[in-house]
């Protein structure tokens, strides 16, 4: 039996945000009998301070919301465990079997990025893992001492790169294939820009997600980078 607990984290500013909410309602629809647990940025300052109060006036002097809802990622999978994943990612089917092949923690892979090889935007562990207070603690550690705090580095996605080059915890790597069947640097001019993949974001972006499926058949979800914070960690 899988040791990662039936709970979908979700996470926005507030209660409305700018997503087709079909994407939000995919994983409570794909997933009966799994809590489905949203948080605000109110609910997240709220368990900083009533769990782990000691991050509580880093998480505060933050300079942009995204840094504290990364950060807060870190505290949901150190908690409570499951599956958090942005509110931009749409689900095409249950996860019951990809949980099934996670014994601790499960980090989604973009192998060819250049600037990154693994992600944020869907997380997997157990409870408890110590792994993730380690991320937490180094990001508040970073924020100390970095002059201009950057978003990927503070709690992001190189954040996460970092700790598992530092800590070499075990982890599942979760395939691209299986996850993130787009790779964002697909998307953008300092990537490795594709008209083919612009194109089909344009498309699914309008499109249902019985189109999604038909469009990926074999992954369990898909994100399409929509990105709703304003804060762009690459000008930064």
């Amino acid at each position: 039996m899988s040791a990662i607990p039936k709970i979908i984290h979700q996470s926005y500013k507030t209660p409305a945000h700018p997503y087709p909410h079909e994407w939000q309602e995919s994983w409570q629809t794909n997933h009966p009998d799994w809590e489905y647990r949203f948080y605000t940025d109110a609910d997240n300052r709220s368990l900083v301070e009533e769990h782990l109060p000691e991050f509580l006036e880093a998480y505060d002097l933050f300079p942009y919301n995204i840094m504290r809802a990364d950060f807060a990622r870190f505290l949901y999978m150190y908690l409570w465990g499951g599956v958090y994943v942005d509110l931009d990612y749409a689900c095409l089917q249950p996860l019951d079997s990809l949980i099934g092949t996670v014994e601790h923690i499960g980090i989604p892979a973009l192998p060819d990025n250049r600037f990154y090889q693994y992600h944020n935007a869907m997380l997997i562990s157990e409870p408890g893992n110590e792994f993730w207070l380690s991320c937490a603690k180094e990001a508040v550690v970073y924020f100390d001492q970095a002059e201009h705090p950057r978003v990927e580095q503070l709690a992001g996605p190189l954040r996460i790169q970092e700790s598992l080059l530092a800590h070499k915890p075990a982890f599942t790597t979760l395939s691209q294939k299986d996850v993130t069947p787009i790779d964002w640097g697909l998307l953008v001019p300092w990537g490795r820009p594709s008209l083919k993949a612009l194109r089909l974001v344009q498309k699914l972006r309008s499109a249902d997600i019985a189109a999604m499926r038909n469009e990926f058949p074999q992954a369990y979800a898909l994100t399409l980078w929509d990105h709703g914070w304003s804060e762009d960690p690459l000008k930064q």
